[in-house]
């Protein structure tokens, strides 16, 4: 699960709990949808080696 675009109470909720560590956060859509296309890449690479 991927976050954008969180104000920074938000975020320091998420930095003290924790989250930040389970979730991936991001401030743009852009820049999520990009780690995204990365992870799809590398496991497709991975795949087929």
């Amino acid at each position: 699960m991927l976050f954008t675009g969180l104000h920074d109470p938000v975020k320091e909720v998420f930095k003290i709990s924790g989250f930040n560590s389970i979730f991936r956060i991001f401030s743009t859509d852009e820049e999520a949808l990009a780690a995204m296309n990365e992870n799809s890449t590398a496991k497709n690479n991975t795949r087929k080696a």
